[in-house]
């Protein structure tokens, strides 16, 4: 498992509506991450996220 998902930034420390991941088409924050894995194609991120999220995500639905 890679570290990277480890230091995604965590809902119990970023603000509902403080913007992470900028792009043309949208604004991303914390509680976007399934959204912006699904956009830039990437279901190997949220699987990876998702099998670690539970130990710092105070919200999985979020996921």
């Amino acid at each position: 498992m890679t570290s990277t998902a480890w230091l995604m930034p965590s809902d119990e420390f970023w603000k509902p509506d403080e913007v992470l991941v900028v792009s043309p088409a949208r604004n991303y924050t914390v509680r976007d991450y399934k959204q912006l894995f699904k956009d830039i194609d990437y279901e190997t991120g949220r699987n990876t996220f998702l099998n670690t999220s539970f130990f710092f995500a105070s919200d999985r639905r979020l996921l």
